[in-house]
């Protein structure tokens, strides 16, 4: 059963397999999750449709958010990486760039 991550509902079918929420349709509660849509342009073959997709998953971080959730993140473990990710950030913000 799929439903969208973001409402929790089954009819959506844009999202994880979270159980939906009991009572609640598409109707009374509508969807933000937003759909990657490719159309051909011209003679563009699949391969290069399929190209354009999945460049587009990437850059809405779609792929990476996909990997983050296909386990479990403990909220320590999660806090623990953002904690690591915002040091380096202000790492990089720290050292001096080269200049040409």
């Amino acid at each position: 059963m799929l439903s969208c991550r973001m409402t929790g509902l089954a009819s959506c079918g844009a999202g994880w397999p979270w159980p939906a929420v009991a009572g609640e349709t598409l109707a009374e509660k509508e969807c933000d999750a937003a759909l990657i849509k490719v159309r051909p342009r011209g003679n563009e073959s699949i391969q290069q449709m399929l190209k354009r997709f999945k460049r587009l998953c990437q850059r809405e971080g779609l792929t990476r958010d996909i990997k983050r959730h296909s386990y479990y993140e403990k909220p320590s473990e999660r806090k623990r990486r953002q904690s690591r990710k915002l040091q380096r950030k202000v790492e990089r913000e720290d050292v001096p760039r080269p200049t040409r």
